[in-house]
C-alpha cells in the first residue's frame, strides 16, 4: 500500500484534507463511479449459481489443490474484475500524479493522498467477498471499520468519506512482487 506509506511518511499518518479536486480527480471519480455501478449491478444480479459455485469449490478443495480451486473461482468472478479495475485506476492516478516529487506542491500532495486513502478504503470494502483476510488487513492499516461509506451515498458515486485528520494504522506490504520469469527445475 504505497499510498498509505506515503501518508505515514509525509503526513505523520494523518489523512490530509483535500484541496479543490482538479480535472484528474474528477475524471478518476467518474471512472470509479462507473465501476461501482457495475459492481452494484453485478451484486443485484447475483443468484443461487454464485452460491453453488462457492459450495462446489469448497467441496472440490477438500480433495484438490486449495489454491488452484480458489484461483479458478476468484478469477472467473466479474465482481473481482471490477474491483481490480478500480485498483488499476487508482494505481494509474497515483503514478501520474507523482505526489512524491519535490515539484508537487504540499496542497496538491494533500489532495492526491486524501483521494488515494479513500480509494484504498473502497478497495478494502470491495475485496471482502473475495479476499476477506486481505480486506481485514487493508481496513486495519487504515484504522477503519468495515462499512459501506464509499457505497452508501444516494448517487452511488465515489466520494471522499474518510475524515480529514484520521490517523491510519501501520502500512504493510500485502502482496509480494511476482517475478515475470518462472524457473523450472
Amino acid at each position: 500500500m504505497r499510498s498509505l506509506s506515503l501518508i505515514k511518511e509525509k503526513f505523520r499518518g494523518d489523512v490530509p484534507a483535500p484541496g479543490t479536486l482538479g480535472e484528474a480527480e474528477c475524471k478518476l471519480q467518474d471512472e470509479i463511479s462507473g465501476e461501482i455501478a457495475n459492481y452494484i449491478k453485478l451484486l443485484e444480479g447475483a443468484d443461487i449459481r454464485d452460491a453453488l459455485k462457492v459450495c462446489v469449490c469448497v467441496c472440490v478443495c477438500a480433495c484438490a489443490d486449495v489454491e488452484e480451486c480458489l484461483a479458478a473461482l476468484l478469477f472467473d468472478n466479474k465482481r473481482l474484475q471490477v474491483t481490480m479495475n478500480i485498483s488499476r485506476l487508482g494505481n494509474s492516478y497515483l503514478q501520474t500524479a507523482k505526489p512524491w516529487e519535490k515539484s508537487v506542491s504540499r496542497a496538491r500532495q494533500e489532495t492526491i493522498m486524501c483521494v488515494c486513502a479513500n480509494l484504498v478504503y473502497l478497495l478494502g470494502i470491495l475485496t471482502e467477498p473475495f479476499m476477506p483476510s486481505i480486506s481485514e488487513q487493508i481496513l486495519e492499516q487504515l484504522n477503519l471499520p468495515m462499512g459501506d461509506a464509499p457505497l452508501a451515498n444516494e448517487k452511488k458515486r465515489f466520494e471522499l468519506s474518510i475524515a480529514c485528520g484520521h490517523k491510519i494504522g501501520t502500512p504493510v506490504i500485502l502482496f509480494r512482487h511476482l517475478e515475470d520469469k518462472v524457473n523450472f527445475v
